[in-house]
């Protein structure tokens, strides 16, 4: 059976989203604040996995109603995880539901001051629990429990699976809105680059998310991922997990390492062409920045290395600084 999901993946042997731990209580209480129309903030991490994932929750609820808004921390300014200044910068914008995506599972001070503040917390995330949980009102992760299927899960898989769960709560035992089941097979795509950006084991449930996706992408009809396609100079192609490695994903990790990765979400979720292409075209002009600067600090540290006579065989690592790197794109 494993190996004829490996050599033939297919959609239906996707885990159901109400497996995964945590998901029930998250949400009933995403309904509750799309119902009292409570603004909603999707805060999600900067790498693709969490760009991703942002965009996949934030168009399901976009398309089902609600109040929504997204939110991703400048990685120099601010680093990574969810942070105590965005956190008093949400409340008093007004958010009352505050839903991570690839990152909070760790952020203890935080969830602590989210409470303080009125703003209650839903953290959804993939990354190493530890015996202590973060104060919120739901935990979706696929570490919550030992018997679920797909440990090794993505954040932007977590998001996918939340953003599904929803969708069928909205839709109880009919088939999805059209809207909203087109976007859902589009949301495949977007986990699929997070999923592979994100260097999961892509066994099981992780392979036949990746291999729908990448088939489904050069027809995916979201404007951003089709400016992303064109920009990069994939329009036509057949796209495999290369593509998404090294020519895709590079695009969007751009916005982030040299400026500010709101500006990638943005045009994952953007319904305009021409403001679709705008973004493609400019972050694939940081990315080429972004090459350019990464050559130039290989360079310095090579030359650093054989200055300073540290080429030795004996020696099992090398840590080299310079002020003048940009942190950007060494993080």
């Amino acid at each position: 059976e494993e190996a004829s999901v490996f050599l033939r993946p297919k959609l239906t042997e996707l885990i159901e989203p109400s497996r995964m731990p945590g998901i029930e209580p998250a949400v009933q209480r995403i309904k509750q604040a799309i119902a009292n129309r409570e603004k909603i903030t999707v805060y999600g991490d900067y790498d693709v996995d969490g760009i991703t994932g942002v965009a996949i929750l934030w168009q399901v609820l976009t398309i089902l109603g609600a109040d929504v808004d997204y939110y991703i921390p400048h990685r120099i300014d601010e680093g990574y995880g969810l942070n105590v200044e965005a956190i008093g910068t949400l409340a008093k914008s007004g958010s009352k539901l505050l839903v991570t995506v690839d990152c909070g599972v760790t952020a203890f001070h935080s969830a602590e001051t989210a409470a303080q503040l009125g703003l209650d917390l839903l953290i959804t995330d993939h990354h190493q629990l530890n015996s202590k949980l973060p104060r919120a009102v739901a935990i979706v992760h696929p570490g919550l429990e030992e018997s679920y299927p797909n440990q090794d899960s993505a954040g932007a898989m977590v998001a996918f699976k939340l953003a599904w769960a929803i969708a069928n709560e909205f839709n109880p035992g009919r088939r999805l809105e059209p809207k909203l089941r087109e976007f859902m097979l589009s949301a495949t795509s977007l986990a699929a680059m997070g999923t592979v950006a994100d260097i999961v084991d892509l066994r099981g449930e992780n392979r036949v998310l990746t291999s729908y996706g990448l088939k489904a992408l050069p027809d995916c009809k979201l404007s951003g991922i089709e400016a992303l396609i064109e920009t990069a100079g994939l329009t036509g192609h057949s796209l495999d997990s290369f593509h998404i490695g090294f020519r895709l994903a590079p695009m969007l990790n751009a916005a982030g390492r040299m400026g500010h990765a709101r500006l990638a979400v943005e045009l994952l979720t953007s319904d305009s062409p021409i403001r679709s292409t705008q973004i493609a075209e400019y972050l694939k002009e940081q990315n080429t920045l972004r090459q350019q600067c990464e050559r130039k600090i290989f360079k310095q540290a090579c030359e650093m290395i054989v200055e300073r006579d540290m080429n030795h065989p004996d020696r099992k690592s090398i840590v080299l600084a310079s002020e003048n790197w940009h942190t950007g794109v060494i993080g």
